[in-house]
């Protein structure tokens, strides 16, 4: 895609739905696309592409609630999205850990089973209301029952971690469900205020798109399609203002890419006979960096 004066822009987040019932296939891809350090990035990339990116493991873009396009970037409810930290499995180990376990003690001997089912029986009725506390401290003082706390401990495997950080460069603007004039749609998709802050972006009317300071557009919103069918949700950065703010936050640019290839047909109709020939699900996933596009 081009911009004026043929700026190339740069996908930084979106969603792609195609489908096709004459092929019986659809498929989805979530690109989402993350900052991170220049000197982290190596490790970052490496430990991505051993993860499973399934079930939508990326970090959510953070969401804003009930605010106008022409809010961005300056109200005081649209915030800076911070630091988002990404957790990697790295190993596991045993470890001993603590716990209390109620005892039930007669003369300093665990109750019989037919003890211990005798006394259930009255905590039972008094939970049920038929006996009185009374009742019951009357029980347990007739038969000599003490009843402690004992600190006994049991191995549990722990899951080692690797904790790495991130920022998201794009934020969601969420309204109410119902579309009105004002509203024309119930989220929309818009770059962080960390990105319009350093670069001096601001909003126009009618449009989710932002401008910079030379009054030339600066990113793209899109919104396209019919939804649960085929259906696009993109949003652009121009290529110079992105290098100018990696360049200077001393960061670099990834894209973590998950989908899903699906058979699609009207109440799945002919899926055992499609299945016989061909797979009828696959999952893929893929970690891009913007640094290897550019050599």
């Amino acid at each position: 895609m081009y911009l004026q004066n043929s700026s190339y822009t740069i996908l930084l987040d979106g969603f792609i739905e195609q489908e096709d019932l004459d092929s019986k296939r659809d498929i989805f891809i979530f690109p989402r696309s993350l900052f991170v350090k220049k000197e982290e990035l190596d490790d970052v990339v490496q430990r991505l592409r051993k993860q499973d990116l399934g079930g939508r493991w990326l970090p959510e873009i953070p969401e804003y609630h009930y605010m106008f396009a022409g809010e961005v970037p300056w109200c005081e409810t649209f915030h800076y999205n911070g630091k988002t930290v990404l957790s990697f499995i790295v190993g596991t180990e045993k470890t001993r850990v603590p716990f209390e376990e109620t005892e039930f003690l007669k003369g300093g001997r665990a109750l019989t089973v037919d003890e211990l089912k005798e006394l259930l029986e009255v905590i039972h009725d008094y939970r049920n209301k038929k006996l009185s506390e009374e009742d019951v401290n009357n029980f347990i003082a007739k038969n000599v029952i003490q009843i402690r706390k004992a600190r006994r401990f049991k191995t549990e495997t722990v899951r080692k971690t690797k904790e790495c950080e991130v920022v998201i460069p794009i934020s969601t603007l969420n309204m109410a469900y119902h579309e009105s004039t004002i509203n024309p749609g119930i989220h929309a998709s818009v770059l962080s205020k960390e990105l319009c802050e350093t670069l001096g972006l601001t909003s126009r009317s009618q449009t989710f798109d932002l401008y910079d300071t030379s009054n030339r557009r600066a990113s793209i919103t899109l919104r396209w399609g019919d939804a649960w069918h085929t259906f696009h949700k993109l949003t652009y950065m121009r290529k110079d203002l992105l290098d100018r703010f990696l360049q200077d936050r001393e960061i670099e640019l990834l894209w973590g890419i998950w989908g899903e290839r699906r058979y699609k047909s009207k109440d799945n109709e002919g899926l055992h006979e499609f299945a016989k020939k061909y797979p009828s699900y696959k999952v893929y996933q893929d970690v891009i960096t913007y640094r290897d596009l550019q050599q």
